[in-house]
């Protein structure tokens, strides 16, 4: 799970914001947002389950979620090419001309274990990496090295350094030096490259690899991917349509069937160069699946096109529902728990069906974790389904257009905010800032 993230540079964020998973005294839904997480020495820690980021438009929510897929990807998929520059969204409103760089530091926990992993980066590459464990869990500030690879611009050397237990012999050294690029991170490479015998290095990139999933946008096709995964039976077909009957789509069951060539795909076909190239497009077209819906009326079974003849509210939510059934579940307790990232979780989803979303990842998710913009405001209004230290607000400073995150809990005193108080209203009325600023 994660404990918290923080990163600055990118984006509107211009200085640190920080989105942390520690959970406050608040007792109010305590069992279905809290989980105790038992660390090291019989320490352990309560953490919350969802953040929900509210903001104005460019106020810069989206670009937290980018953050986190940015730090995802710069360990899990590194570039191979020393002369690819790093793809991030740098801070544009900079008063030098100094190459523009970012930090991005999260804490987060496997297997009991609690991990530092911090990087700056610019954009011809990294400047400095660092992996860290806590010797004092949970509230300690004690972190071990185990290693760190650092250099003062872009045009100097790198320096290693390494914790007690954590050197790497000579042999292993020549290979990291042969393989490591000035923009790929060591964590990538001493696991995707080497197979690094390090049970802590290889730990904290299993984190990565198989708990932080990837971010979830408005314009992310979830049908085509949770498709492939029925088919290759990595989810249950049986949880998804119970997902889909529970928000009100009576689905009977899904027909997985190979994928009807449409006129594109002939014209295709038929402008191959060769018979060669036609027979490898077959190859490729004859593995692409679609889902039929099947729905029973009256003891007659109707079928229709998941993709042509259902509402984009269906295509969303039974995209949604595959994400549900890939995370951990109440049953799989020795299975990672993961991460789950959505951008503008409202998208083509009636209110009843974004609040019971919720709900079932609430009840059937186990330990897993979710980061949600939206401007679904009309959730402040239900105080019965979310807690205050899970309401998350970006404002964005109209003269120099960066931006700040804090936490509804932090400044609801500030605002005049009591326990009788309605935080839709308040929010509304702009009295907890992250609104538009509209102007006659």
């Amino acid at each position: 799970m994660i404990i918290d993230f923080t990163f600055s540079g990118l984006g509107p964020f211009k200085e640190p914001a920080t989105l942390t998973f520690e959970a406050t005294k608040n007792e109010h839904l305590n069992e279905a947002y809290v989980r105790d997480i038992t660390l090291e020495k019989n320490k352990t820690i309560r953490l919350l389950r969802i953040a929900m980021l509210y903001g104005a438009n460019a106020s810069g929510k989206t670009t937290v979620l980018q953050a986190l897929s940015l730090l995802d990807n710069l360990v899990t998929n590194p570039l191979l090419d020393s002369e690819d520059e790093l793809k991030a969204n740098f801070f544009a409103f900079r008063s030098t001309q100094e190459e523009p760089s970012a930090e991005l530091t999260i804490q987060f926990i496997r297997n009991g274990k609690v991990y530092r992993y911090q990087l700056v980066i610019a954009k011809s590459g990294i400047l400095c990496e660092t992996l860290e464990n806590q010797t004092t869990p949970p509230k300690g500030t004690k972190f071990a090295l185990i290693y760190q690879r650092c250099r003062g611009d872009t045009r100097s050397q790198f320096q290693t350094s390494y914790g007690s237990g954590h050197k790497l012999n000579s042999a292993e050294e020549e290979k990291l030096t042969a393989e490591l690029l000035p923009n790929s991170t060591m964590l990538a490479v001493l696991n995707r490259k080497m197979n690094i015998q390090n049970p802590m290095i290889k730990e904290a990139y299993l984190w990565f690899k198989e708990q932080l999933m990837g971010e979830v946008t408005p314009q992310t096709i979830l049908t085509t991917w949770v498709t492939k995964q029925l088919t290759s039976r990595n989810i249950s077909q049986d949880k998804i349509i119970e997902s889909l009957n529970q928000a009100g789509i009576p689905v009977a069951s899904l027909n997985v069937v190979d994928r009807q060539l449409q006129a594109k795909d002939l014209k295709v076909l038929n402008d191959a160069p060769t018979d060669e190239v036609r027979n490898q497009l077959l190859d490729f077209f004859s593995k692409e699946k679609e889902v039929h819906t099947v729905y029973k009326i009256n003891g007659s079974e109707f079928q229709l096109n998941l993709k042509n003849q259902e509402s984009l509210g269906t295509q969303r939510y039974y995209g949604l529902a595959g994400l549900l059934s890939a995370l951990c579940s109440t049953q799989l307790n020795s299975t990672p728990c993961k991460i789950l990232a959505i951008d503008e979780i409202e998208h083509s989803l009636h209110p009843d069906l974004i609040e019971h979303f919720l709900v079932t990842f609430l009840k059937d998710s186990n330990n897993s974790q979710l980061i949600a913009t939206t401007h679904y405001r009309e959730l402040l209004n239900n105080s019965l389904l979310f807690r205050e230290d899970v309401i998350w607000f970006i404002d964005k400073n109209g003269e120099d257009m960066s931006s700040d995150l804090y936490c509804l809990e932090d400044v609801k005193s500030d605002a005049g905010l009591r326990a009788t108080s309605n935080v839709y209203n308040f929010y509304k009325h702009g009295r907890l800032g992250a609104v538009p600023q509209l102007k006659a």
